[in-house]
């Protein structure tokens, strides 16, 4: 694995290893669910309007950039709005989705706007290592004037438009080329999983099967409904759509499509009502006539407003820009705050949620040492002789003497001597049997033995050991013996951390 697009038998490893990666989050993450979460609210800019959000929290969007030109930009919680590159001759670009691994897709064009219409071309944007990223356009059918690269998933696949007199569906990363997937009956994808569904913005919502090209109309609710319009689309093949009444007055509604159940109305109907899009643990955002929903499995809906931290301010939220969610509940919005007049793109994080996870072995930042990638979405470190990668995470607070805070390590092989590692951000490297994110010179913070179930808990004072001052960055891992590694280099490393402490 190289960061790049995969086909052939990586792209089907990495099919089961997202399988495999997906259950052991739901698992993992139960606890973690248990109750409804306290949003902080970071605000990343005045940068336009957001388009994706990806698991470790970043966040892509597309917004005006000087001389006049739209820009596509990333920015999480621990790092600053960055404008995507731009390749020779092109001079704005837009952005639709990012995966796993990080990867991108978009537009991009030599006129101020990267629309397919203004003879914009698809795009692909890939992580190169060093904090940087490459692009690559990806083409049209022949004789088109322009297309636009709309969804992709972890294993390969690229989807979205080509546009001529007609606007064509295309599946971009075929091993023969471009194809034209309109034959299918398939318009307009606006999303694709691992399982290679596609979602459709259809008259009535659509899913796309890539394997067999078979294309399955999704009805429409019961009762007086015109349409259904696909949104997004999870990894269980959950629909998110616009459901439209034939009524003018109240013409619309958020609702989701699941196989067995068919479609729900979540929303009650209204001119701005729709769905933000879905994640894969079944919660799902929405805009409910003058607020935005969302509907947390095993909770129910509610409204984000209220579960805003009441340190956080007032913020009020755009109906236009309904909300995006990760799996780790964080959510992106559009939004202004009247007392320090903020407006721009928000990120409410999870209060619970302890740092940005970082260094992961997925292959997110860079292929493991023997090939001995961890499960994406798993947010662990590459594999170890167990069979999967130790995960770090912490809790506490962020805030620099505001009570006792506390790393933990779990996933790691049982029994084994481990020392909890603190250092500055640095770049992504081979060590050992893993992959190391600290700069030097790093600081071991304790020494301690992985129980039984692979986990351990600092007892030190981290913040004291670590010489931690506010307004440090630091990424925190955990080294540990493993005499019997896939590598044979006898140890491997966590996942990282990194905290920006305040």
């Amino acid at each position: 694995m190289d960061g790049s697009v995969a086909d052939g038998e990586t792209g089907a490893m990495l099919r089961i290893q997202q399988a495999f990666g997906l259950v052991a989050f739901l698992l993992a993450g139960a606890a973690a669910r248990a109750q409804l979460p306290v949003y902080d609210v970071e605000f990343l800019g005045s940068v336009g309007t957001a388009g994706a959000i990806d698991e470790l929290g970043r966040v892509i969007g597309t917004g005006p950039l000087a001389p006049a030109a739209e820009r596509a930009w990333v920015a999480s919680r621990s790092t600053a709005v960055t404008y995507l590159p731009l390749p020779p001759g092109r001079m704005s670009s837009r952005v639709y989705d990012i995966n796993r691994l990080g990867q991108i897709v978009g537009s991009v064009s030599s006129t101020t706007y990267a629309d397919a219409s203004f003879g914009g071309v698809a795009a692909l944007w890939t992580p190169n290592g060093t904090g940087g990223y490459t692009v690559q356009e990806l083409g049209k059918l022949v004789g088109d004037t322009g297309s636009v690269a709309k969804a992709l998933n972890d294993i390969g696949d690229i989807v979205g438009f080509s546009q001529g007199q007609y606007q064509r569906a295309v599946l971009f990363t075929a091993p023969s080329g471009i194809v034209d997937l309109t034959p299918t009956g398939a318009f307009d994808p606006v999303g694709v999983n691992n399982a290679r569904q596609v979602a459709c913005y259809w008259t009535r919502a659509a899913r796309l099967d890539l394997g067999t090209m078979v294309l399955e109309d999704l009805g429409l609710p019961v009762g007086s409904y015109s349409s259904t319009r696909a949104i997004a689309i999870n990894e269980a093949g959950d629909v998110a759509a616009v459901a439209t009444r034939t009524s003018t007055t109240c013409p619309r509604e958020a609702a989701r499509y699941r196989d067995g159940q068919g479609w729900q109305i979540l929303s009650v109907c209204g001119s701005s009502n729709g769905p933000g899009n879905l994640n894969d643990i079944g919660d799902i955002t929405y805009w409910n006539t003058t607020a935005a929903y969302v509907r947390f499995a095993g909770f129910g809906a509610q409204r984000l407003v209220d579960l805003l931290d009441p340190f956080a301010g007032t913020w009020n939220f755009f109906s236009l820009a309904t909300g995006l969610i990760n799996d780790q509940r964080q959510v992106v919005l559009s939004a202004w705050n009247p007392a320090s007049g903020q407006q721009g793109t928000i990120l409410l994080v999870p209060r619970e949620s302890v740092g940005t996870v970082t260094c992961t072995g997925d292959g997110a930042f860079g292929p493991c040492p023997c090939a001995n990638e961890s499960a994406p979405g798993a947010f662990e470190g590459c594999e170890h002789s167990g069979g999967q990668g130790a995960r770090i995470s912490a809790s506490g607070s962020e805030v620099v003497g505001s009570g006792p805070f506390a790393l933990h390590v779990t996933g790691g092989p049982a029994l084994k001597g481990a020392v909890f590692v603190q250092g500055p951000q640095g770049p992504a490297t081979p060590f050992a049997d893993g992959r190391r994110c600290m700069g030097t010179p790093s600081v071991r913070l304790e020494t301690l033995t992985l129980d039984a179930q692979g986990a351990a808990t600092t007892s030190v004072d981290v913040v004291a050991v670590g010489g931690v001052v506010p307004g440090l960055t630091r990424v925190y891992q955990v080294w540990f013996r493993d005499p019997t590694g896939p590598c044979a280099q006898t140890s491997n490393l966590s996942s990282g951390l990194r905290i920006d402490w305040r």
